[in-house]
């Protein structure tokens, strides 16, 4: 039986020594536009998604997503468009002005996020140090970013609203600094100390609250960072 000949949109380049080993994958969730397996270097992304670029991720055509299939395929890779999702470092912080121009635009949105926070808490928890009468989530949330208190991530993982729950949304793949280029775009965006609309809209539109609470996780990440200045 011939093998499907597959031509990926795009790649990362992290996923290509995996696809030699097909037998070492297996699937982890299934969705409309989108198809998860794990893989010895974390979760891979299949999907149709054009947009968003994932870590470790695979960008099909619909035809090739729907036939998709590890045992019965030719990867032909020279023609995609070939990605990496590791953040580049950066020699210096970006100035508190632009936390609190992306802060504002979060608060007027109003969106609904999917870690049991209500905005205007999250806005208290990464404007201050001094704080009282916090949620439970809350109170995660300070512990997390502002180091007063050890906070076990084992126990926050599946936590959250959402098929995807929304604290491994907030996490992402954080710990081992890998990103899709949607959150590449808006962390440079911040870094260059640019409101970058496009960017930032990427990002929290995107899913239900995934969008919303990643963009959570990163303004903590900032608020961490730059010391809790309000500005």
């Amino acid at each position: 039986m011939s093998q499907k000949i597959i031509n990926p949109i795009a790649i990362d380049r992290e996923v290509i020594p995996s696809l030699e080993k097909p037998k070492d994958i297996r699937i982890h969730s299934e969705f409309e536009n989108t198809k998860n397996y794990i893989t010895d270097k974390g979760l891979m992304v299949v999907t149709m998604i054009d947009e968003i670029l994932p870590p470790l991720g695979i960008v099909l055509n619909s035809d090739n997503f729907k036939e998709f299939s590890l045992e019965k395929r030719k990867f032909i890779i020279a023609e995609s468009r070939l990605y990496s999702s590791y953040m580049d470092t950066y020699g210096k912080y970006p100035e508190g002005r632009i936390f609190e121009v992306y802060m504002n635009r979060f608060l007027e949105d109003n969106l609904e996020n999917g870690l049991g926070i209500e905005n205007h808490e999250i806005d208290k928890i990464l404007r201050t140090s001094r704080l009282i009468n916090l949620s439970e989530e809350g109170v995660i949330l300070w512990q997390m970013i502002s180091g007063a208190g050890e906070v076990d991530i084992k126990s926050i993982v599946g936590r959250g609203r959402g098929l995807t729950p929304a604290w491994d949304d907030f996490l992402t793949k954080a710990v081992k600094g890998c990103f899709s280029q949607n959150i590449l775009n808006l962390v440079n965006s911040i870094q260059n100390n640019i409101f970058d609309e496009k960017s930032y809209l990427n990002v929290i539109k995107y899913g239900g609250t995934s969008g919303v609470d990643t963009c959570i996780g990163i303004m903590s990440g900032y608020a961490s960072l730059l010391g809790f200045r309000t500005i």
